[in-house]
């Protein structure tokens, strides 16, 4: 009744604070977010406008953004030990406060201009741990009844299978489409489940445990039906999407590093003597050619990576130099 008192007064304020300006306040962030079933945006709108002052104090008091995400998981797993526990409306509660501590560290982050790549990725790991751990607390809860654990495992796999298919579509460079039970719902449905619980449990005390945590079991019903579903027709699509993009071409042949008759460096003062000594001699240059092996890729490497330059010379003369030649090369 306290969390249902407090929303309700958060969407009273932001409703008349609209109808005063005379515009409809929205905030770019829930823009990007697909809207709730039933209410639409406006409860997240509210919401969120409601913890720009408790961003406010975080900054005043010095509390940095991502010290706001750990304090979001040490509040899910209170909230996970209460489920565990049956105590579902305390567990709510604390859910409750540590979804708004999420919300929270992004606004700090903006409004400090301290966003970093390590507070993106610290806060996506905690958002994971976070769905487990709810619903994990839930499991526990659960165990002695084969059925409903299963299906409570069944919304763990279809909340990690929705993630997995934002971040294939990410990775492949695709537009991520608006689908059903992102996490913002997945905790709509989940702590609107266990606000309700405590009301069936005073109501029906001695009902069989399917009956006490009926709206628990609903949420977690609507997860996992409708989250599994919701991720195996995007990542279909995301396969459809792949192959219909245009391929790239494969990177043009390199050509090979000995393409002409003559492959030189510049030469050295005592290799260009040495030239003028074989060009002095008949068919001394094609003695060279026929004595001297054409390189090998690997002995062009080598040779640029000796002490000096070096000149290679490849002829397609095949006259048989004279004796005088001969000696000429062999020296």
């Amino acid at each position: 009744m306290t969390i249902a008192f407090v929303l309700a007064v958060v969407l009273g304020v932001h409703l008349v604070w609209s109808a005063v300006s005379g515009r409809r306040l929205v905030e770019e962030r829930v823009e990007r977010e697909q809207a709730l079933p039933v209410v639409g945006k406006t409860p997240m709108h509210a919401v969120y406008r409601a913890l720009r002052p408790v961003a406010g104090a975080c900054i005043f008091l010095g509390i940095s953004a991502n010290g706001v995400t750990l304090a979001s998981l040490a509040l899910a797993g209170l909230a996970a030990a209460a489920f565990a526990t049956g105590h579902f409306g305390v567990g709510a509660a604390l859910a409750c406060a540590g979804a708004l501590a999420d919300a929270v560290d992004g606004l700090v982050a903006r409004l400090t201009g301290t966003s970093s790549r390590y507070g993106k990725v610290l806060d996506t790991t905690v958002d994971r741990f976070v769905d487990a751990l709810l619903l994990g607390g839930v499991a526990v809860f659960v165990r002695s009844d084969e059925l409903l654990l299963a299906l409570v495992l069944g919304a763990i796999v279809g909340s990690s299978m929705v993630s997995y298919a934002s971040a294939v579509l990410r990775e492949l460079g695709l537009p991520d489409r608006a689908s059903a039970m992102r996490r913002a719902h997945r905790l709509a449905y989940l702590l609107t489940g266990a606000t309700l619980a405590p009301i069936v449990q005073h109501l029906a005390p001695d009902a069989p445990l399917a009956i006490r945590i009926a709206p628990v079991l609903l949420a977690v019903a609507a997860i996992a039906v409708v989250g599994n579903v919701s991720a195996v027709r995007r990542l279909l699509s995301t396969v459809s999407d792949a192959e219909a993009a245009p391929t790239e071409a494969p990177p043009a042949a390199r050509p090979s590093p000995v393409s002409a008759s003559v492959v030189s460096t510049p030469p050295s003062p005592g290799s260009t003597a040495r030239m003028a000594a074989l060009q002095s001699v008949p068919g001394g240059l094609a003695a060279v050619a026929r004595v001297t092996s054409p390189p090998s890729r690997q002995s062009l490497r080598d040779s640029d990576e000796g002490s000096g330059p070096r000149l290679v010379v490849l002829s397609s003369s095949e006259h048989t130099p004279p004796p005088s030649a001969r000696g000429v090369a062999h020296r």
